[in-house]
């Protein structure tokens, strides 16, 4: 992490503004919608940056969206367990601001235990996504 700046060498091209709602102290951003691949999973939804956060947790209806593509199945607790092979995955894209946001699919393996692999999105109740580690680490994000 650089606090109090950014390094130009780790990214090409020109960094992407977008508005941030700070008024309930976090980073709030508005995600204009999803895709896998050329298919939409879902439209507009509130979303916050996370440092503290391993996953990335999406409300329910767009986990659930987005288990489907990936044939991921529900474990009841907020996870998933998803294919450990995920070459023949797409990439999860994420439309905010004018730009648009790439989570490999690589990543979207969070965790194996033996041949079960848990899926590093899932799911809590809440109205907001809280994109952590899984988002930001593939991304370079200035605060």
């Amino acid at each position: 992490y650089i606090f109090g700046g950014y390094d130009s060498s780790k990214y090409s091209g020109s960094l992407t503004t977008i508005p941030v709602d700070n008024s309930n102290g976090w980073y709030g951003i508005t995600i204009k919608g999803t895709t896998i691949g050329s298919s939409k999973v879902s439209s507009s939804f509130s979303a916050i940056l996370d440092t503290g956060t391993t996953l990335l947790i999406l409300p329910n209806n767009v986990a659930s969206a987005v288990a489907r593509s990936y044939g991921a199945s529900d474990n009841g607790d907020g996870t998933y367990t998803i294919d450990c092979d995920t070459s023949s995955f797409k990439p999860l894209v994420f439309s905010i601001g004018s730009s648009t946001f790439e989570v490999p699919a690589d990543s979207l393996v969070f965790e194996q235990d033996g041949s079960t692999c848990y899926a590093g999105f899932g799911y809590g109740d809440y109205d907001f996504a809280i994109f952590g580690d899984v988002f930001l680490k593939n991304n370079y994000v200035v605060f």
